[in-house]
């Protein structure tokens, strides 16, 4: 999958494909439809949640939420369809 970047100028753009290439090396998945909402969940809880909730009790309810209610409804799902269904679609 192609991912498109543009900006205002050319140091922006480059701006924009450093932050990408820090993601995909960080191990950011591609949403290219083979990604199910559970992966998706389960990637997330396990590399963002712990930079931005510093508490343990959140993210414990983080992952009681996620594993226990959204992954077991809605985790065979694929995510790409999903966003879209509630106009959340990627931008690329």
């Amino acid at each position: 999958m192609r991912r498109k970047v543009s900006g205002g100028s050319a140091r922006e753009v480059r701006e924009k494909l450093r932050r990408l290439r820090d993601e995909i090396e960080r191990g950011a998945r591609a949403m290219d439809g083979s990604v199910t909402v559970g992966t998706f969940l389960t990637d997330w809880l396990a590399r963002e949640v712990p930079r931005f909730a510093r508490s343990v009790n959140t993210r414990e309810n983080y992952g009681w939420a996620i594993e226990g209610h959204l992954v077991s409804g809605r985790g065979r799902r694929p995510a790409v369809r999903a966003a879209r269904s509630v106009g959340c679609a990627p931008s690329w």
